[in-house]
């Protein structure tokens, strides 16, 4: 197995005075990860030794000479040029995501080079993960650091894509990353972000209705893995996306006592309050809620400002002996260089022709799913205002089967937009199909559960009613006369044939446009890439792709990138990558990262302002 060497200890030497105790205690958690080789800087050895037992320690040096100064080191990474290394270290090379990476891979296999990937694109993790998978380097390696410290990839990240993978054993919990990712805020002095992927406290929060009811079915509906294996406890999070079974849910958890008539009451009052108090429901207000549905007494309600929290969640080689460090721009005059990969380094920014991709803002409707979170229709009409004068090609603007307010939200956003494509989303529910065509959007989005888990777990039906219901809804658009675009939710956990059987009953009935949901953020670039493909071959040329990634894994905007790359011409994100979990493709990293290659219809920088301009909106009602 590949080995990954984790580099955190030899980045914080500009972190001074150092708090002893924390080195010390993460240094255990380390242990206990157990990455495969941990890398210290000169400083953090001496600071920390003696060492605990551990198999393998990386010293990282100023100059090779000075290994004879420590005989209990047997691994030394110097900087380029050091004499007597025997060992090539690749630092950087950010941009490999948006050139053939995988055929550059492919021609490092059983290269003694070590692959340390930089968050210059926004895409270490999932370049990590690509060369593990591969097999490149497998006599060299490659490098991480925990929390992606020092923009690098993120070793908890990688771990747990190798895990998911079968790659490492499945049988290992991390239930200590809680309190490792506690330490790591003390040493790095950073904050994790609440919904960090694997290590952020909020990533199996959820409130979405929909989302709730499919993880009390089976929990893998709507999650990559089991919140125990990373220390973690899931939360209901009561509030405007709340339904039934989230009532339910919570009574049970905090063992209060209902009938079932009062089920749709209590509901109610959960929905009213959190509209009036735009955020969630706390677990008391709750017990009001359901205490005053007992007593037959009208639900008050009291309007509490804000939502804690929502600012930090949207900013936030085979031999033994030395390893030569070099950056990517180093490397072409390295003696291990392979003609290969100085070419496609010197082409990756040098590609003159940009296709046109187009951005599906999902920040309406995927984005206000976050826990949490709400969003006025003032706040929705302005968001939505400002994407359309960005240039944003397509804005999800909602849900509209959701509630009375939330379709007049959505046709006030029809009526005043200018340029953008207004969409609006429904399950495979031909109730939800109506209420979308009374709003009267540009298109209608259905998503169409595809793989086993959603199909059993969450529908408890099978396959044949699925496509029936599909037939079903399909009739009922087709004579509105309004496009329609379908998604395949959960499609890269799913029967590729069963997609394809799919494909061609939308394209016989007119479909022309499909997306494909990694739901639960589980893909990875090369697996974005060879579904896409596939199903790209099937339809050839009837219908037009898309991809809708989340970022459990660290993955979304590399995968959203690969996707782009393989032939998808619809990206969907959200502004600052809100989203369940650990989020959604953030627009403006999605922009900044791809628009050498890419006529996204903006710049980076217009992404970048446009992403500025709806966080003050978000804040202007104190959320």
């Amino acid at each position: 197995m590949i080995r990954i060497t984790d580099r955190t200890l030899s980045c914080l030497d500009e972190l001074m005075p150092p708090d002893i105790p924390a080195l010390l205690r993460f240094l255990s958690f380390l242990t206990e990860l157990d990455p495969g080789a941990i890398e210290l800087s000169e400083t953090m050895y001496r600071l920390l030794s003696p060492l605990p037992a551990y198999p393998s320690y990386v010293l990282r040096l100023s100059k090779a000479a000075d290994a004879v100064k420590y005989p209990g080191i047997e691994d030394f990474v110097c900087p380029a040029g050091g004499n007597g290394c025997q060992k090539l270290r690749l630092v950087g090379l950010s941009g490999a995501i948006l050139g053939d990476h995988r055929q550059m891979f492919k021609r490092l296999k059983h290269s003694s080079i070590e692959f340390c990937p930089t968050n210059g694109l926004g895409c270490a993790t999932a370049l990590a993960a690509e060369w593990a998978m591969s097999g490149a380097g497998t006599d060299g390696g490659v490098v991480t650091a925990f929390g992606g410290l020092g923009g690098f990839a993120a070793t908890e990240e990688l771990i747990m894509i190798l895990r998911i993978n079968n790659f490492i054993g499945t049988d290992k919990n991390y239930d200590f990353l809680p309190e490792m990712a506690r330490a790591f805020e003390l040493i790095s002095k950073k904050n994790v972000p609440p919904n960090k992927p694997i290590i952020g406290e909020r990533i199996f929060r959820v409130e979405s209705g929909i989302h709730v009811d499919g993880i009390l079915k089976q929990p893998m509906c709507y999650e990559p893995f089991p919140p125990e294996i990373v220390g973690q406890t899931r939360k209901i999070v009561l509030g405007k996306q709340s339904g039934a079974a989230s009532v339910r849910a919570k009574l049970s958890e905090l063992k209060l006592r209902y009938d079932e008539e009062e089920i749709p009451l209590i509901l109610a009052g959960v929905k009213t309050m959190a509209v009036e108090k735009r955020g969630a429901v706390t677990d008391r207000e709750f017990s009001d809620i359901v205490k005053s549905v007992h007593d037959d007494t009208t639900v008050h309600i009291n309007g509490i400002n804000g939502i804690d929290g929502i600012t930090r969640l949207l900013r936030y080689a085979r031999n033994d002996g030395h390893c030569e460090e070099r950056s990517d721009e180093a490397i072409q005059n390295s003696d291990l260089n392979d003609q290969h990969v100085s070419t496609i380094t010197n082409n990756i920014n040098r590609i003159n022709i940009k296709p046109r991709r187009y951005i599906v803002d999902s920040t309406l409707r995927d984005g206000e799913q976050t826990p949490g979170i709400f969003f006025s229709p003032n706040q929705k009409s302005e968001i939505a205002a400002l994407l359309d004068s960005y240039g944003v090609h397509q804005i999800e603007a909602g849900v509209p089967a959701a509630s009375p307010e939330e379709k007049s939200t959505i046709i006030n956003i029809i009526k005043n937009r200018k340029n953008a494509i207004i969409s609006v989303w429904a399950r495979l529910v031909p109730s939800d199909i109506r209420h979308a065509i009374d709003v009267r959007p540009d298109l209608i989005h259905i998503c169409v559960p595809v793989s086993q888990t959603q199909i059993h777990e969450k529908l408890r039906t099978d396959k044949e009613s699925v496509t029936n219901r599909l037939r079903e809804c399909l009739q009922i658009v087709e004579k509105s006369g309004i496009p329609l675009s379908v998604g395949f939710e959960d499609a890269f956990r799913a029967d590729i044939d069963f997609m394809i059987s799919v494909s061609r009953i939308l394209t016989d009935s007119g479909v022309t446009r499909i997306r494909l949901s990694d739901t639960v953020g589980v893909a990875s670039p090369s697996q974005c890439c060879a579904l896409l493909k596939k199903i790209a071959t099937e339809l050839n040329g009837k219908a037009k792709l898309g991809i809708h990634a989340h970022n459990d894994l660290g993955m979304a905007v590399a995968n959203t990138i690969e996707a782009a790359k393989s032939g998808c011409l619809y990206a969907d994100v959200t502004i600052g990558g809100i989203g369940e979990r650990a989020g959604n493709c953030d627009l403006a990293e999605l922009v900044r990262a791809s628009s050498s290659i890419f006529d996204w219809g903006m710049t980076g920088e217009t992404a970048r302002e446009l992403s500025i301009g709806c966080f003050k909106i978000f804040k202007s009602q104190n959320l």
